[in-house]
């Protein structure tokens, strides 16, 4: 994958996809065992029985109020500890707040409880994953498709560990099981066209992102996904359709506001890049952050090992963000905010070796060369890509203006450095 935003935005898709589908699952009436009402009724009945603090708390999830939710559910197990569907949803809950242990505790109560209870395999198999705990997520998948009817989310979760091990025919054929077993669930073509995004067989997964998106039209998740497919294949208008489609249905999508800030850059419009790229900084730093933007366990894999996987950066990396509104204001002809922007990336990131660079090039510019060279030989230092013209113009945005500048730049360095080898 040689785009970033594709592989950014796979770095978090390939795992999530697992919390997203198992949590929509679980989160279905019957799987909850409750309604998603919460009226006059249930805060009459809260106090007489576990179901209305269930009820409660899906109250509360709706409004991202987590700890209230989870406050009732916790509530709801003194009661009767025997509900299992009190520490399902607690589990889950604990999961998205990083409490893995305590996630882990709740499924297995609810595997005690309900030995039959699919979603407590599936939810713990993801907290395996989080661990790297492959055998142990296998088996525990393994244990769900045990116990009949087979579901969609076992086959889906499956696949998605063998895509992470990279059995990409196991994979495939579990994909496509969930699509023959639930053929009206958008999740199960949403996952297997993340496959086939993976594996640069692009036509079949644009395919599979437009059946989830006619079975599911209100998903931003699938939104975001086939934006990645126009990224990758560089259709730029289509990718600014699904942006502006995923900030209607998000207004408060970090991710959304990137990808249009992008979309955006790559058709030459700075002026609304750095707009869209300022908004998703404003919602990170000051918003209430949403988990599904939070969730990223890629962080403890080797690059070397899981290449198609791993992101150059984390999406919620602002310091990358701000480096690229550098880029745009540059483009502009705007130096003074292009110096600011790149010295702001480097205080929150000192190590984003393209923003030292990118500084480097502006200063050179403005006559200030001693400090430039320095810059730019600390930046060649840590990445050796970054004297790659190419790489700079695909990998990091740089435009025309941009790449000018570095070049007389790194020319300079190279005439340099060879002087002083022959001194």
């Amino acid at each position: 994958m040689a785009n970033y935003f594709s592989k950014i935005f796979l770095s978090l898709t390939i795992l999530f996809s697992v919390i997203y589908t198992l949590e929509a699952s679980a989160a279905r009436n019957e799987a909850y065992g409750c309604d998603m009402g919460f009226g006059e009724e249930a805060e009459s009945t809260v106090r007489k029985e576990p179901k209305a603090y269930c009820q409660r708390a899906l109250f509360f999830i709706e409004r991202s109020q987590l700890e209230s939710a989870i406050e009732s559910l916790s509530e709801a197990v003194e009661l009767d500890p025997n509900y299992a569907e009190s520490y399902l949803m607690r589990g889950i809950l604990y999961f998205k707040q990083q409490d893995r242990e305590l996630a882990v505790a709740d499924f297995r109560k609810v595997r005690e409880i309900d030995p039959g209870n699919i979603y407590s395999y599936l939810l713990e198999a993801m907290y395996h994953m989080s661990q790297l705990q492959w055998q142990s997520a296998l088996s525990d998948v393994n244990r769900s498709l045990a116990i009949e009817p087979p579901l969609a989310d076992s086959f889906i979760t499956r696949g998605n560990i063998y895509m992470l091990q990279k059995q990409w025919d196991k994979a495939l054929s579990d994909f496509n099981r969930a699509v023959e077993i639930d053929p009206d669930a958008a999740d199960t073509y949403r996952s297997r066209a993340i496959y086939y995004m993976v594996r640069d067989r692009f036509s079949l997964a644009l395919a599979d992102y437009e059946r989830a998106i006619e079975l599911n039209p209100a998903s931003l998740l699938i939104y975001l996904n086939r934006s990645l497919l126009y990224a990758e294949t560089q259709q730029w208008n289509k990718l600014l359709e699904d942006a502006q489609k995923s900030t209607q249905l998000s207004p408060e999508s970090v991710k959304a506001h990137i990808l249009l800030g992008y979309a955006y850059h790559k058709k030459q419009e700075y002026n609304l890049a750095v707009d869209n790229y300022q908004k998703a900084i404003f919602l990170h730093d000051n918003s209430q952050k949403d988990t599904t933007e939070q969730f990223n366990i890629t962080q403890n894999y080797d690059p070397q090992d899981y290449e198609k996987f791993q992101s150059d950066i984390e999406l919620d990396d602002m310091a990358t963000i701000r480096y690229y509104i550098g880029i745009a204001q540059y483009e502009k002809n705007f130096a003074r905010g292009a110096i600011e922007s790149f010295k702001v990336a480097l205080e929150r990131n000192e190590e984003l070796s393209q923003s030292k660079l990118a500084l480097a090039t502006v200063l050179y510019s403005q006559g200030k060369t001693d400090r430039a060279l320095k810059l730019a030989r600390s930046a060649l230092i840590s990445n050796q890509k970054l004297s790659n013209p190419q790489y700079l113009q695909e990998k990091q945005l740089w435009g025309e203006k941009m790449l000018e500048d570095g070049k007389e730049l790194l020319s300079t360095l190279v005439s340099l450095d060879n002087t002083i080898k022959q001194i």
